[in-house]
């Protein structure tokens, strides 16, 4: 997988994300999949490599935007550069978000960070963009706890004592 210096390389999170979300396709069957913040392109090309119709990738990176489109080698993924949802006009059965999770402090990047103000922004959006029984799939981190209503499918405890969980809304 090819990677740019600005864009988030795969890591645990991605792979953890990864590996629920092929579970949640083979038990769940969407038709439409939105794969927010798409970075180097991983969920979209696992979705897509899934045999789902319609996979569209977004970020707000468009140097993530060119590294994606590369790593996907010529599958049928739409691409959309995309702060959140703000280019996003269609409704989907699936969002997939390795949020940037970490909090915010010290300030950086917001592509590298965001901690639970910006996850919760998130998933108070995302709610627009779900066709009905549609679920969010996203990552989140016990350094940055949220406090809404979701179901953990999966955690893992990383060497410096933060844990990372994927969960369902």
């Amino acid at each position: 997988m090819e990677i740019i210096d600005s864009v988030y390389k795969p890591r645990e999170d991605s792979f953890l994300l990864k590996k629920e979300l092929i579970k949640y396709i083979q038990k769940n069957n969407p038709k439409s999949v939105l794969d927010m913040g798409t970075g180097s392109g991983i969920q979209a090309i696992t979705t897509k490599e899934a045999d789902i119709d319609k996979v569209v990738a977004s970020d707000i990176n468009p140097e993530a935007i060119k590294c994606a489109k590369i790593n996907s080698k010529n599958l049928d993924i739409s691409f959309i550069q995309s702060d959140l949802f703000s280019n996003i006009y269609e409704k989907f059965d699936l969002i997939v978000f390795n949020t940037p999770y970490l909090p915010p402090e010290p300030p950086l990047d917001p592509q590298w960070s965001g901690g639970k103000v910006f996850i919760k922004k998130f998933l108070s959006e995302a709610k627009k963009y779900l066709n009905p029984k549609g679920k969010i799939l996203f990552v989140h981190s016990s350094e940055s706890p949220i406090s809404v209503k979701h179901k953990i499918l999966a955690q893992e405890k990383m060497s410096n004592g933060e844990v990372l969980y994927i969960s369902l809304r």
